[in-house]
This record gives structure tokens, C-alpha cells and sequence, in this order.
């Protein structure tokens, strides 16, 4: 097999007898015993994104109650719920070529790797164009095809508050937009096909996969053998384009690098030369008049320094010999009125004593 295979449908929490439960092919996901009997030897899966599929009944459970407060009245009334069969999943598969026996092959294996990698990108790309939140991804490996699960859960949204996964699957929404009764069938699978149209532009172009296999076109074993050759051509020119661009950004990014750097280089070199410009003028200054030169920077700097202690110092003499004014004249005062109680008794009312300045300012002042 050298072409592309991809398929996608939706499920209900019940199911029927077309179609099957979200528990059913959940657990055929994770390998749960009796869900896979057509796997020879199960084993469990590689979650390539989000949450195991184990999770997915449970998490489809939490987003109901989330529509439910998101849009109450919407959600209220007879027919208007989230109904048990209503389609809440959609899962889809994409398989490759290579066996999975082959993948010990390190040429094998890097190039199925490639392709899943960009496989889970598409697909989160792909739901969230669609209203579906990317809740899972897992890889098989136990089958003849190493292949990948990707599931997605409806968004709840004013155009879909019942969180109905056919309003999202590319197909049935077509369907349900066709008018004509007799030409919903034709519309279902002209979006599907447009589905796979882009599927296999942005993974199967890639990766050198046809878009069709032989029986569908009706080849000859030697036209599809030159159809492969040609696919896994254009594949090669493809990376090889990518990989061009690739480098061409890288070198575009070390052409900005270096500019940036050529800037920061302009930039020292012009505060190297403003530093060399004032050093050669102090120095210029210093061969000139070297005494002078001396007085500017060494001696007038000291000696403006003292005079600011200086009169510092003489700004506190004064108030000392305020201070010290003041305490003579309140002891004057104070012996002048206990001589004259003793001489006169307490006829004549004492001299007002004056307020120190530290007083008159708030201050604790006991004089000495």
C-alpha cells in the first residue's frame, strides 16, 4: 500500500446497530480485552496527544455539564437535551504504508515518525476549523499498518449548544445543508471527498502517498508502480523545498544576527573613542599646566570640602553659645526670685521665667 488512507466518523454514548458506542471503540482504543479480536497479540497504545481514550466517556460527561451552565434555556425543555444516541464523538483513523514489522529499520521508522508527527498537527488544525476540541491521539503498532486514533469532542457553542458532533463532521454538516432530499447522499460525499483532497495535500504529498489506490482508478500494475515512483518523487523534491527554506530562513536569521551584532560593535567603538577623546583632553590638560591641573582636581576639591566643615562647625558654636546664653540667664532668673522669697516672703508674685530655645521648640531641655 502506497497511498493514503483516512477516515472519519462520529459516535453516541448508546450507539446501534450501525454504529457503535463511544465505549466500544474507546476500549477497542486502549486494547481492552474482548474489543479487539481481530488484533493477534493487543498491546497498549501510545498516546501521541491529550488524554488516554479511557478518559474520553468521563470527559464527554464534564463538557455536558459545562453546555448545561453554558446555555441553560437552550438545553431546557422536552427534545431540546443532550440525548443519550445524539453523536458526541467523532474519531478518526490514519494508517501508513510501511509494516510495522519494518519499523526496526531506522530509515523505515524515521520516515513513518515524519509522517505521524505531522499527521497529529493536521489533525488539530482540522477539529478546531471544525468546532471539535483535540481531546485524544494514540498509535497502534500491534496490527499489519502502524496506524493513529485521533478523537475530538464537540465545542459547546451558541451554533451548537447540544454539542451535536454531525453539526461538525464535514459530511453530515453538508448533508444537512443540502435542500434537495435526493441530492443529500451526493452532498455528503462531495465534502468528504474534499476532506480527503486536503488530507493528502498537507500529509500525503508530503510523504510521497498517492490520493487513490489502484482498484479505484482502475490501474495496471505498471502504471501504479510509475504512479508510486512519482509520488515518493515529488515527496523527495518536496522535503528537499522545505528543507531549502529551511536554511534559507536560518540564513536570514544570521544576516539579521549579524546586524545586530555589527550595530552593538558601532556602538562600543563609538563610546570607546568618546572615552579616548576625554582621556587625550585630560591629559592634554595635564602636559599644559600641570600645577594648575593638580589645584583643579586635587586641592580646590579638598579645599572646598573644609570649608563646608568649616561652616558647619561655626553654625554649631552658635547655637552652643545660644544654648549656653540662654541656661545663664534662666539660672540668673531663678536665683534672683528664691532670694527675693526669702527676703520679701510670697507677697510679690516671681519673674516669669523665658523659655530655653530648645524648649520653645518641643525639646527636653535640663540646663546644667
Amino acid at each position: 500500500m502506497a497511498y493514503q488512507f483516512a477516515h472519519t466518523q462520529t459516535y453516541s454514548r448508546k450507539g446501534n446497530g450501525k454504529n457503535r458506542s463511544v465505549s466500544a471503540i474507546v476500549n477497542e482504543a486502549v486494547r481492552e480485552q474482548g474489543f479487539c479480536p481481530h488484533v493477534e497479540s493487543p498491546k497498549d497504545p501510545a498516546i501521541l496527544h491529550g488524554v488516554s481514550p479511557a478518559e474520553i466517556p468521563q470527559l464527554i460527561e464534564q463538557r455536558i455539564g459545562q453546555a448545561k451552565q453554558l446555555f441553560p434555556e437552550q438545553l431546557k425543555g422536552k427534545g431540546k437535551g443532550i440525548r443519550k444516541d445524539q453523536h458526541i464523538l467523532e474519531g478518526a483513523v490514519f494508517s501508513h504504508p510501511a509494516q510495522s514489522a519494518d519499523l526496526a529499520d531506522d530509515e523505515v521508522r524515521e520516515q513513518y515518525q515524519r509522517w505521524r508527527d505531522d499527521v497529529v498537527e493536521w489533525v488539530k488544525r482540522d477539529f478546531d476549523d471544525r468546532g471539535l476540541e483535540f481531546v485524544s491521539a494514540v498509535e497502534h503498532l500491534d496490527e499489519a499498518h502502524p496506524h493513529i486514533h485521533a478523537y475530538g469532542i464537540p465545542k459547546p457553542t451558541e451554533s451548537n449548544p447540544r454539542m451535536d458532533a454531525k453539526q461538525c463532521h464535514a459530511g453530515h454538516a453538508a448533508r444537512a445543508a443540502e435542500p434537495k432530499p435526493n441530492a443529500k447522499n451526493t452532498a455528503f460525499k462531495r465534502a468528504m471527498r474534499q476532506w480527503q483532497d486536503d488530507h493528502h495535500a498537507a500529509i500525503g504529498e508530503r510523504h510521497g502517498l498517492l490520493r487513490f489506490g489502484p482498484k479505484r482508478q482502475r490501474l495496471d500494475r505498471k502504471t501504479y508502480t510509475i504512479q508510486k515512483a512519482a509520488a515518493k518523487d515529488l515527496a523527495r523534491k518536496i522535503q528537499v523545498s522545505e528543507k531549502m527554506g529551511d536554511l534559507t530562513n536560518e540564513v536570514g536569521a544570521l544576516r539579521q544576527e549579524k546586524q545586530a551584532l555589527e550595530a552593538e560593535v558601532k556602538g562600543l567603538k563609538a563610546k570607546l573613542k568618546a572615552l579616548y577623546d576625554t582621556a587625550k583632553a585630560e591629559a592634554t590638560k595635564i602636559v599644559s599646566d600641570p600645577i594648575q591641573y593638580i589645584k583643579d582636581h586635587f586641592t580646590k576639591p579638598v579645599e572646598d570640602e573644609r570649608d563646608q566643615y568649616k561652616a558647619k562647625n561655626e553654625q554649631l558654636e552658635r547655637q552652643l553659645n545660644a544654648i549656653r546664653n540662654t541656661r545663664d540667664e534662666r539660672t540668673r532668673i531663678v536665683v534672683e526670685n528664691v532670694l527675693h522669697e526669702v527676703q520679701q516672703g510670697h507677697d510679690q508674685p516671681p519673674k516669669n521665667v523665658p523659655a530655653s530655645p530648645s524648649e520653645s521648640h518641643g525639646n527636653d531641655f535640663t540646663p546644667r
